[in-house]
């Protein structure tokens, strides 16, 4: 058991999880980030000067300065938490007491190369939302190839597309009179091969009956096993209809730059649900202005600018939705609690 565990962000646990918290340590001190008051003006401050922040949940956590992190944790030798940077000199400070650093999800933020020297143990939660964020990408996939909210609305109406084509007479139709389009048949090419794009996959062949190809660093020789076929960026961008982006957030740096977009075909679209930093952002928004392609982006480079986004009518844009369903939480807050409890058991040998 630990003597003290510190949570420094608003971390997200069902009932059940938060008793099972307590369980793990003596005492439990839970720094639940700003006010609502507080959180409402940031987000505020950066919609109207376009401030850098890399999700607008960091806005109701209040990023600690070195000096503070060491007064907050001078007794505690648990930390779980989501946005705090924690350097060296931090953790040289803390090394006499501190056991584990617990991330709710990026543990970039971290020196782990001297937490590992100090016998300082870091640990996160990297697997949660995957079969959630793969089955997003066919939701949005199927609300812009098949429009559903809009048939909805329009029955709510009373007016019914089938039934105004039907009485209009015109005898022949030619295909630009019908957006809708089924998703079997259509090649796919998901860019970054990991857990989430290998389900991806898997629905695409299995559960659509589409053509599939992937891009990775290491080949997949079970995914070829099934017909999803290694592809280059190159012929992934020039020859699929569907290309969907599924790196990771380690990759900080853009993959798909403005020369693969350009490949891409006018009837193409493309969708990103993993790092927004590894896709050349402004050259994505000024293509899908010029009318290249189609998109669908649940990630952005900080908050997204409306303003801009909503005049592009050949997007669908969502902000970082992809992964939060009930089960991804619970499975989320799960898994942390789990490696809590195992590592409160571990010292109690």
């Amino acid at each position: 058991m630990f003597k003290k565990i510190t949570i420094i962000d608003n971390v997200i646990l069902f009932p059940d999880q938060f008793a099972r918290l307590g369980a793990c340590a003596n005492s439990i001190e839970l720094g639940l980030g700003l006010s609502t008051e507080e959180i409402a003006r940031r987000l505020l401050i950066f919609e109207k000067t376009g401030a850098k922040v890399d999700c607008i949940t960091e806005c109701g956590s209040e990023r600690l300065s070195e000096d503070e992190l060491v007064s907050v944790l001078r007794e505690t030798d648990c930390l779980i938490t989501c946005w705090q940077p924690i350097t060296r000199p931090v953790l040289e400070k803390l090394a006499g007491h501190l056991k584990l650093v617990l991330y709710w999800t990026d543990i970039t933020r971290i020196d782990r190369k001297a937490a590992d020297e100090l016998g300082i143990v870091v640990d996160n939660v990297p697997d949660y939302g995957t079969q959630a964020v793969s089955e997003y990408v066919f939701a949005c996939l199927l609300e812009m190839l098949r429009r559903p909210s809009y048939h909805i609305k329009r029955a709510h109406s009373g007016s019914y597309d089938y039934e105004n084509f039907k009485h209009a007479r015109k005898g022949v139709f030619l295909t630009d009179d019908i957006f809708e389009e089924t998703l079997r048949g259509k090649r796919l090419g998901i860019a970054g091969f990991g857990r989430i794009g290998q389900q991806v996959g898997i629905i695409a062949k299995c559960g659509f009956g589409m053509d599939a190809s992937y891009f990775s660093r290491t080949r997949k020789k079970a995914a070829e096993q099934m017909g999803i076929e290694y592809s280059s960026l190159e012929e992934m961008f020039e020859t699929c209809d569907v290309v969907t982006a599924h790196f990771p957030a380690t990759v900080t740096s853009p993959v798909i730059d403005r020369q693969l977009l350009y490949r891409l075909r006018p009837s193409a679209i493309f969708v990103n649900t993993g790092s927004a930093a590894a896709v050349d952002y402004e050259a994505l928004l000024e293509s899908l202005e010029a009318k290249r392609f189609r998109a669908i982006l649940d990630v952005h480079p900080g908050i997204p600018d409306r303003k801009r986004l909503n005049k592009i009518d050949n997007l669908i844009y969502t902000y970082r939705t992809a992964w939060y369903t009930k089960q991804s939480l619970a499975r989320k807050g799960e898994i942390l609690i789990g490696k809590l409890e195992r590592y409160a058991n571990q010292l109690g040998r």
